[in-house]
């Protein structure tokens, strides 16, 4: 017998790395069998993956949570929270935002996040350290910063 949380189809472990492959929005995060009255039962938990897009400048930080299909959810800045000038751009504005963050994806119903941040000046672990507080699972970090590689070589100008 097969009890599902999400009403979703059962997804086996072979299928699992197919539909991985295919960028399918569901994932399966924890199996536990438990034995009860000789019959097995399977509790599956599903969860829906959030992509979460960090851009933190000099000046601000900017936070946009979208669903897989980049559908936006909610957008934040520590503008919008409440600091202003050069206070953005401090951690603690760094710090107030993730926790503001954390408390809208409780509100939204968001567990599974998938973190894209490009910049090179963001402290990766007080970022997992807040998130993991705010009762999040954290899918993924990966690193989108673009690298400058200086652009192709300009052509010489005409001596007269």
């Amino acid at each position: 017998m097969l009890i599902k949380k999400n009403k979703l189809p059962y997804i086996s472990d072979k299928k699992l790395d197919h539909l991985i492959k295919y960028e399918y929005n569901y994932f399966l995060f924890s199996k536990r069998i438990i034995k009860k009255k000789k019959l097995k039962y399977k509790y599956i938990k599903y969860y829906k993956l959030y992509n979460l897009y960090l851009y933190k400048s000099l000046n601000n930080t900017i936070v946009t949570v979208t669903t897989f299909n980049k559908k936006t959810i909610f957008n934040t800045s520590c503008g919008n929270i409440g600091f202003n000038g050069a206070k953005r751009s401090s951690k603690y504005a760094y710090e107030s935002l993730f926790y503001f963050i954390s408390k809208q994806c409780k509100k939204k119903g968001i567990k599974l996040i998938q973190i894209y941040f490009s910049s090179i000046f963001i402290d990766k672990f007080l970022l997992y350290k807040i998130l993991r507080k705010g009762n999040l699972k954290i899918f993924s970090i990966i690193n989108v910063t673009p690298i400058v590689f200086n652009g192709c070589k300009v052509t010489r100008k005409r001596k007269l």
